[in-house]
């Protein structure tokens, strides 16, 4: 028990959970868009999928309506999730092992991920909440929490190194 709270103690603690979260989080995106895109091919027939190919139809459709457009580009977004995924994967056992590389790691993953909500609030404006009636507020919410999150990673690492 003494061994679980002095963990617990640990400011770095914070650190793992954080980044624990947030890898668990872009791993589970990106495998419900995997699943959607694959059925979306007919290759699999599961009810627990995303939803979001017809997100990206309703988002492009002012510009072309095309389903192998949206296949593809639902299969750049799971690119860019799964790149996430495995960057904050990377952050975390960094973190762990308290490598000195392990706050530039975390930061990067963190920012790499802001950027895909960046992207989805900023296609969101030009293509869906004008004709729509939609917002990009979920995502700039999101968004907002991974950039907080960099702030706690480098106030964490920095009470680290002074403790």
């Amino acid at each position: 028990m003494n061994r679980v709270l002095g963990w617990l103690e640990d400011r770095r603690t914070l650190g793992l959970v954080l980044l624990l979260l947030w890898a668990v989080y872009f791993t589970v995106i990106a495998f419900g868009n995997l699943v959607e895109l694959l059925w979306s091919f007919g290759w699999i027939d599961w009810a627990n999928r995303s939803g979001n190919l017809k997100w990206v139809g309703v988002s492009v459709e002012i510009f072309v309506d095309s389903r192998p457009l949206d296949q593809v580009l639902l299969a750049g977004a799971i690119a860019w999730e799964a790149t996430a995924a495995a960057l904050l994967w990377r952050a975390l056992v960094q973190w762990g092992k308290k490598a000195t590389s392990s706050q530039a790691s975390a930061r990067g993953a963190l920012l790499f991920a802001s950027t895909l909500w960046f992207f989805y609030a900023i296609v969101t404006e030009l293509t869906v909440s004008y004709s729509r009636g939609n917002n990009e507020s979920d995502y700039w919410v999101i968004c907002g929490s991974s950039l907080a999150s960099i702030l706690i990673i480098a106030l964490l690492a920095r009470d680290a190194e002074t403790t």
